[in-house]
């Protein structure tokens, strides 16, 4: 049974600095190696302080429905590419292009 979800609430309160263990301050700025094309950075910061205001098990809950989303993304994707594949094709298929991004080896085909 899923928990019930809190909505989210942005608030224009400071949040406190996040560390680490060591006491270290996390970065201002996303620390992605890909530049955001598609949010403006004022909705960036905001999305920023949002993530800074979240729990650690908020944030791992938060990672873990993203990587539903983007599972059940590219598994659509894949049904809408290959309609005749059976199911164990498009599994198989999907985890190829999560773990493997070169060739599947042949003994896994």
């Amino acid at each position: 049974m899923r928990a019930k979800q809190r909505p989210m609430v942005v608030s224009t309160v400071d949040a406190p600095r996040v560390t680490d263990r060591r006491g270290n301050v996390a970065a201002d700025k996303p620390t992605s190696q890909m530049p955001m094309k598609d949010t403006s950075p004022e909705a960036l910061e905001l999305q920023t302080g949002v993530y800074r205001r979240l729990s650690p098990g908020e944030r791992l809950v938060l990672a873990f429905e993203l990587s539903v989303v983007a599972r059940e993304l590219a598994m659509s994707r894949l049904r809408r590419q290959h309609p005749d594949w059976t199911p164990a094709d498009l599994m198989k298929e999907l985890l190829r292009f999560a773990f493997l991004p070169e060739s599947m080896p042949e003994s896994l085909r």
